[in-house]
């Protein structure tokens, strides 16, 4: 009831003419608004799945569900990514959805919505989820988009969310980059579980064609790649990364930094950066090989870590790479 009270509001607003639309809130054509809507679910739900689409007016119901889940486009703050919430999810928080879309399409500012927001979560117009429930954000697609209509294309991060309101990293041991954290603290706090490798590769792979037609419609365009030197050397498949102690720096411990350190160690190893992780047996620190193509870059990883930044440690490197003099026995024997 509340969601359908809210829809009926947006609808008794005024509506703008399509072209004054803003630009961080496009408008889609239909059909192609459902299918990035229902590409945030797995595929055994989609064909089952409510569907809500933005139109010049605010969200309204494209078509109903045959299962629990509710699929729609997020627009808000400028932010454009596909979600499924579960029943409760759909009663509690996307109804914040549908509220963004109708008031930045009457020509509220979104530093207004977000205050609007903030209020109706204190005065009880809306509410944190009441009960444990799944949000699927397995979609590939998400773009910020600026009040301009500058786009901004996110990494994708295909992942499930589960209902955390109020809950922080250290409720649930949680790490960005690990195998779960929290997205926000606040009553719409989310748990984040994002997907395995493999799965999320079979994503990419499944979403390139709804990638080449949104990305289109909105006019992102990706970065040209650098260009290449004509005579570069081989580079470098792995680096080598030594550790040494370092001068340190007065006033800060090795103790106070470690807890950050080994957590932020481990965020290069779950993103890959980091192959193998071995600790030197006279214990002067790790030994690191590393999936950089430079040693540059390598440096640069490096560079990042607690221990690093207070210069308690430093690091050598040495760039690797396949052992080139080989091929001669490859040559034909003459």
């Amino acid at each position: 009831m509340r969601l359908r009270a809210l829809l009926l509001a947006s609808l008794l607003l005024p509506a703008p003419a399509r072209g004054a639309t803003p630009p961080d809130h496009p408008l889609f054509p239909r059909e192609l608004e459902i299918e990035l809507a229902l590409n945030a679910a797995p595929p055994h739900l989609r064909d089952g799945a409510a569907v809500w689409v933005l139109d010049a007016a605010g969200y309204v119901k494209a078509r109903d569900g045959k299962n629990a889940f509710s699929c729609i486009v997020s627009r808000r703050g400028g932010d454009l990514f596909p979600v499924c919430w579960d029943a409760e999810g759909a009663r509690a928080l996307m109804p914040i959805d549908v509220k963004d879309g109708a008031m930045r399409l009457a020509g509220a500012a979104n530093a207004d919505i977000e205050r609007e927001i903030a209020a109706g979560f204190k005065d009880g117009r809306y509410r944190a989820p009441a009960k444990a429930g799944v949000a699927y954000m397995l979609s590939p697609l998400r773009y910020k988009i600026d009040e301009s209509g500058a786009v901004t294309r996110s990494n994708p991060n295909p992942h499930v969310m589960f209902y955390g309101p109020g809950l922080t990293d250290a409720d649930v041991g949680g790490v960005r980059g690990s195998v779960l954290f929290m997205n926000k603290v606040g009553p719409d706090g989310m748990i984040i579980v994002p997907v395995g490798q493999k799965e999320r590769e079979t994503i990419l792979a499944d979403s390139r064609s709804l990638t080449e037609r949104v990305e289109r419609l909105i006019g992102y365009k990706a970065p040209a790649p650098a260009a290449q030197p004509a005579a570069a050397p081989p580079a470098a498949t792995k680096v080598i990364a030594i550790a040494k102690r370092g001068p340190g720096t007065p006033g800060q411990s090795v103790q106070d930094l470690l807890p950050q350190e080994v957590r932020d160690t481990v965020s290069l190893y779950l993103d890959g950066k980091i192959e193998q992780w071995f600790m030197q047996q006279d214990g002067a620190g790790p030994v690191f090989l590393m999936n950089s193509r430079s040693v540059d870059e390598a440096r640069a990883e490096t560079a990042k870590l607690p221990l690093v930044k207070a210069r308690m440690l430093e690091f050598e490197f040495i760039a690797v790479g396949p052992l080139s003099p080989l091929r001669v026995l490859l040559q034909p024997q003459k």
